[in-house]
C-alpha cells in the first residue's frame, strides 16, 4: 500500500471518498489493546528507520528553501512531516492546489477551517472569532518532504511555486 504514498500515485487513494484523506478527526474514545506481533515486528529498527526519515525531510526542506521564497520558523533543515508555505490569497491557494493534482504533486491543503469553528469542539470557543487563525486557514498550502520525492517532483513542485505570492 505504500505505493500510493508516491506523490505521482497519491491521487488514487485521494480520490476515494470513504478514505477521508485530509480530514481531521476528533475520536470521542480511544481503545487501548495489545500490539500484535505483526505490528509489533513492524517496528523493529524504527529508530534508524526515523533517523533517516528525518535526515530525508531535512534535506527537502533545504531543497526547496533554497529555490522558493519561504520563511521557516524553525529554518530550512528542520525535518518537517510537511513543509508549511502560506500564500498571498485563498484564490492563489486554490490555483496551486489544483495544478499539483493535476500533475499529481501531492501539495496538500491543511486547515479547513479555524480551529473555533470545528463542529466537535466549537462550543469551547463560546462564539469567539480568530480572524488570524482564519487567514492560515485560507492560505496555507503543504509541501511532502517524504522520501518517495523524486528529484523530478522535486523540480516540478519548485517550479510551480516559483513565482509563489507569499502572505
Amino acid at each position: 500500500m505504500t505505493i500510493f504514498i508516491r506523490p505521482r500515485l497519491y491521487w488514487i487513494p485521494a480520490a476515494l471518498p470513504f478514505l477521508r484523506l485530509g480530514d481531521t478527526v476528533f475520536p470521542k474514545e480511544i481503545p487501548l489493546k495489545r500490539m500484535s506481533g505483526t505490528k509489533a515486528g513492524l517496528l523493529r529498527s524504527w529508530r534508524s528507520r526515523l533517523t533517516r526519515s528525518n535526515q530525508v525531510r531535512s534535506e527537502t526542506a533545504t531543497y526547496f528553501s533554497q529555490r522558493l521564497p519561504l520563511r521557516l520558523a524553525h529554518g530550512p533543515s528542520h525535518p518537517y512531516l510537511r513543509l508549511p508555505i502560506l500564500v498571498a490569497t485563498p484564490n492563489e491557494r486554490e490555483r496551486l492546489y489544483s495544478r499539483s493534482q493535476e500533475c499529481g504533486l501531492g501539495l496538500s491543503l491543511a486547515y479547513p477551517t479555524p480551529i473555533n469553528e470545528i463542529p466537535e469542539i466549537r462550543v469551547a470557543f463560546n462564539g469567539k472569532r480568530f480572524p488570524s487563525a482564519r487567514r492560515v486557514a485560507e492560505s496555507l498550502l503543504t509541501i511532502p518532504t517524504h522520501h518517495w520525492l523524486s528529484e523530478k517532483d522535486k523540480r516540478a513542485i519548485a517550479e510551480l511555486c516559483r513565482d509563489l505570492p507569499v502572505a
